[in-house]
């Protein structure tokens, strides 16, 4: 079993850095963010700011196979 890597995190400033470049190079325009973080699972989140760190926003995922996942559809009037 692979031990787990926590020395390759980015800092908050190298990621702008890598966002602001990209988006000069790249001529984009102003896109949300959205981060995979794996832990157990990998998970899909949104990127937000608190003014001084970047904080993970849950995001919400529907199944796409409801007849195979076992949710009930919701049932439209």
């Amino acid at each position: 079993m692979g031990r787990a890597d926590f020395d390759h995190r980015l800092s908050a400033s190298k990621l702008l850095k890598i966002i602001a470049l990209s988006e000069k190079i790249l001529n984009l325009g102003d896109y949300e963010v959205e981060v995979e973080y794996q832990t157990n699972t990998i998970g899909r989140y949104g990127l937000g700011f608190n003014g001084t760190s970047f904080i993970l926003i849950n995001k919400q995922t529907d199944c796409l196979a409801k007849n195979n996942c076992g949710v009930p559809e919701e049932k439209q009037n």
